[in-house]
């Protein structure tokens, strides 16, 4: 191989390169995987010692669940309490989210609202929105032990369908939330575990594995 067609090949290489940068959004952070899934673990943990110390002040034997819907009673105020729980994680979540990904495209000088953002961000709210009316659907219809499930599959598919933008790494935890959505169906008594789960360990898992992988580098 002659010295010319050799920088024809790297040069060939630097711009496929910086073709593929250009269309993939690459300032996701590891440490908003990490810090989401320690927020999930904590809504988590929270849930289910609430549920235990009713269950104890009560002597009763309820789930997560059958604690807000029981024979015909449901109790609003805890209802509301998980809501309103529920709504505060999220919110942390997408805060957190943005202010890693910010901090991380400002020291990479990545601009984070371009064309690749843009579409990250259309191709995972579709499926997001679409799982949120259908877990409202759900709640109407007072079915409780089918929303966290639902939650894992629409966000596992919001991932997957999202990963084609971005990191690919995102895909096989998109997978992984929809096959943890789907085991969480059929043993809809753990739903919470299985929940806590997908959304807080698989989120530090890859947390720390994108953080070695890209972050820790710059």
């Amino acid at each position: 191989m002659t010295m010319d067609t050799k920088e024809q090949l790297d040069a060939l290489k630097d711009i496929r390169e910086m073709m593929s940068r250009s269309a993939r959004f690459i300032s996701l952070s590891g440490m908003s995987g990490i810090v989401i899934g320690m927020l999930a673990i904590s809504f988590g943990i929270y849930l289910h010692f609430l549920v235990q110390y009713f269950n104890v002040i009560n002597g009763t034997s309820y789930d997560y669940c059958s604690l807000i819907f029981n024979d015909g009673v449901i109790r609003v105020n805890l209802l509301v309490h998980y809501g309103l729980l529920a709504l505060a994680l999220l919110g942390l979540s997408v805060a957190v989210s943005i202010w890693f990904t910010a901090r991380k495209a400002k020291k990479i000088g990545e601009n984070i609202w371009d064309d690749s953002a843009r579409r990250v961000v259309v191709n995972m709210f579709v499926p997001l929105v679409v799982g949120g009316l259908v877990c409202l659907t759900f709640l109407y219809h007072l079915q409780l032990y089918f929303i966290a499930p639902l939650m894992l599959i629409f966000y596992g598919f919001a991932l997957f369908n999202t990963s084609k933008y971005t990191v690919g790494e995102i895909r096989s935890l998109g997978l992984i939330n929809m096959v943890l959505g789907l085991l969480a169906l059929l043993f809809v008594h753990y739903g919470l575990f299985i929940w806590t789960f997908g959304f807080g360990l698989m989120h530090i898992v890859y947390g720390v594995w994108m953080y070695k992988k890209y972050d820790a580098s710059n």
